[in-house]
């Protein structure tokens, strides 16, 4: 059986980061925390996911990186950078 872990290209490093997911060409955005982030993709957690769309930039720290939704829950979102 595969788990989450196995199926992730690069191990992800645990951090506790305050972000702003950012939409609409920029004119919506929302407060989220990563929680843990690799070269290829991001686990975010906020107070509500409902309205977050598949596909968004996410801005943290001096970063910013186009995101794609593949996994969802509803306050948290597994994401993998399109960029």
């Amino acid at each position: 059986m595969n788990t989450d872990h196995e199926k992730r290209r690069d191990n992800r490093r645990k951090v506790l980061k305050g972000a702003f997911i950012s939409f609409n060409a920029g004119r919506s955005t929302l407060n989220c925390v990563v929680r843990n982030v690799s070269d290829s993709g991001a686990l975010l957690t906020m107070a509500n996911s409902i309205g977050v769309p598949d596909q968004f930039d996410l801005l943290f720290g001096d970063e910013k990186r186009h995101c794609v939704v593949v996994r969802r829950s509803l306050q948290s979102l597994a994401v993998s950078f399109a960029d």
